[in-house]
């Protein structure tokens, strides 16, 4: 999501337009000095589980700015964040939900999921109540906060593109002579990605491919337990962690195979931009996959329970660089 809202800081066009950020707190993430690079003013506002509270709070940090829109991309807040917006007189009020992820995902204790589903069960009604527009980055986002939205005036799918012209497939892959084949996974270090399940796989995979290496992209909680995993499973001197980088298309265009281990997602971007640089996908099989995928390839999608089916899908496609073009009809490939 911070990524995307950098690539509009980017692009729009500012002799029509201004956008700025509100962050959660006090807290400087570390995207925020770019995005002020890029002309925003960067806005905190503390979170609290006072929605009253928060969404006096949002209210006062945006009263005397005179915004036309409020484009809230935080699902489990956008209520408060939408009522302070109306009481702030903003007469276009979005909220844009972007994961099929249940609210809750993480927290085992039963007495504090109880308190943060009514929490989260208080807001949603706030962002029914509130929002002049709800929007969905795919279907399997929609379906799974608002069952009924199909039959709701308010309600559209907005999936996200990419810039095709910053993505295309290099000229040869993995024909290069020497080459080892390259595995490339892309996103935030975040529980539902499960890299450390990719990681598992990668061990299945180099007991066919010896030479295959592996490329994570992105940072967050779960990076350094990961980096963790990867030493005790031995197979660190064939795994990158590269950390936060400004030349994916440049990385992709590397790899020769993308694999995503998510167990939820709302629309991958990231997918679509692998698609768009020639490169095949082995993903896990969830809606939000699927709709990202077309359907010739939706076989080498894999349940969470049959790693060994995820590398063996991966090592055939390495070892038959047109077998996912002949699958997909309709996809782009140059080897």
């Amino acid at each position: 999501m911070e990524t995307q809202l950098l690539q509009i800081l980017r692009d729009y066009d500012r002799s029509r337009f201004h956008m700025d950020v509100v962050c959660y707190g006090t807290e400087v993430g570390y995207l925020v000095s770019e995005a002020e690079k890029l002309g925003a003013d960067v806005l905190h506002c503390p979170k609290s589980s006072n929605l009253y509270l928060f969404s006096k709070r949002f209210h006062e940090v945006i009263a005397n700015r005179e915004y036309d829109v409020v484009h809230c991309h935080s699902e489990a807040w956008s209520g408060p964040i939408l009522r302070g917006a109306k009481h702030a007189g903003v007469s276009i009020r979005i909220a844009h939900i972007r994961s099929s992820l249940p609210q809750g995902f993480t927290i085992r204790n039963p007495v504090l999921k109880l308190g943060r589903n009514f929490i989260v069960a208080w807001g949603r009604y706030w962002l029914v109540k509130y929002a002049t527009y709800i929007l969905g980055v795919s279907g399997s986002a929609l379906d799974a906060r608002f069952p009924e939205w199909k039959n709701k005036e308010r309600f559209s799918i907005w999936s996200l593109g990419v810039d095709t012209r910053k993505f295309c497939p290099p000229d040869a892959r993995f024909n290069e002579s020497g080459k080892s084949p390259a595995l490339i996974s892309v996103g935030s270090f975040i529980p539902q990605r499960r890299q450390d399940l990719l990681l598992q796989i990668y061990v299945l995979v180099l007991e066919q491919m010896p030479s295959a290496k592996l490329v994570f992209v992105g940072e967050g909680k779960r990076l350094q337990p990961c980096i963790a995993l990867a030493k005790r499973l031995g197979i660190d001197d064939g795994v990158g962690f590269l950390g936060l980088r400004d030349d994916i298309p440049d990385l992709l265009r590397e790899g020769d195979v993308f694999v995503s281990c998510s167990e939820a997602e709302g629309l991958p971007n990231v997918l679509l931009e692998a698609q768009a640089s020639g490169l095949p996908v082995v993903a896990s099989d969830i809606p939000p996959h699927r709709e990202a995928l077309p359907e010739g390839a939706h076989r080498f999608l894999f349940s969470h329970d049959d790693i060994q089916g995820a590398a063996d899908n991966i090592v055939r496609i390495l070892n038959e660089p047109q077998l996912y073009s002949i699958m997909d009809p309709n996809f782009r490939t140059s080897s």
